[in-house]
C-alpha cells in the first residue's frame, strides 16, 4: 500500500483519536452484539411467525429493517462512550458520494455482465411483476438499513479503532 493510501486511511481513522483502551472498545462489541442479538429476537418473537425470519415477505422485512436496531446502538455508543457523532464513522463527507457512485457503478456493471451471460434463475420463485414492484422500495430501504448498519459498524467503528488501538496495519 502506499504512503497516499495510509494517509487516507490516516485521516479516515483520526476521529477515533489513539483509540483509547482495548477492552473498552471490546467491551463495545460484546454489548452492542449481545443487546442487538437479543433486541433481534425480540422482534422476531413480536413480529414473524415461528420459522418465517427470512422464509416469506414479512420474515425478509423484519431480518432487514432489525439491523436499524444496530445504527441505534452504534450512535449511542458513539456519544455516550466515544463522545463523537456517528456519522464520523462514515469518513470524510466530501468523499462519501463519489465513493457510493464508483461502487455503485461497479456493481451495476457486473450484474449486467452475469445478465447478459446468463444466469439460470430456473430455481428461484416466480411472483406476479406487480407483486414484485410493490415490495421493492420497503425492500430497498430494509437493504440499505441493512449494508449501512454493516458499514459503520465493521468498515467504520472496527476498522477505526483497530487502527487507532493497534498502530500497525497487519489485520487488513
Amino acid at each position: 500500500m502506499t504512503r497516499a493510501r495510509y494517509a487516507a486511511n490516516r485521516r479516515f481513522t483520526a476521529p477515533a483519536g489513539d483509540g483509547g483502551s482495548l477492552f473498552y472498545f471490546v467491551l463495545a462489541l460484546i454489548v452492542i452484539d449481545t443487546v442487538w442479538l437479543y433486541a433481534r429476537a425480540a422482534a422476531y418473537a413480536s413480529f414473524a411467525p415461528e420459522g418465517e425470519v427470512g422464509a416469506n415477505r414479512l420474515g425478509v422485512l423484519i431480518d432487514l429493517f432489525s439491523f436499524g436496531i444496530l445504527i441505534v446502538l452504534l450512535a449511542l455508543t458513539m456519544k455516550h462512550v466515544y463522545r463523537r457523532h456517528w456519522s464520523s464513522l462514515l469518513g470524510d463527507p466530501g468523499r462519501l458520494l463519489p465513493d457510493f457512485a464508483r461502487v455503485f457503478t461497479s456493481c451495476l456493471a457486473l450484474y449486467l455482465l452475469v445478465i447478459f451471460i446468463g444466469w439460470d434463475a430456473g430455481q428461484l420463485e416466480t411472483r406476479a411483476l406487480s407483486s414484485w414492484l410493490a415490495f421493492l422500495p420497503i425492500a430497498l430501504l430494509g437493504i440499505l438499513i441493512q449494508t449501512g448498519a454493516e458499514e459503520l459498524l465493521y468498515r467504520g467503528f472496527v476498522h477505526q479503532y483497530c487502527t487507532a488501538l493497534l498502530k500497525r496495519p497487519l489485520y487488513w
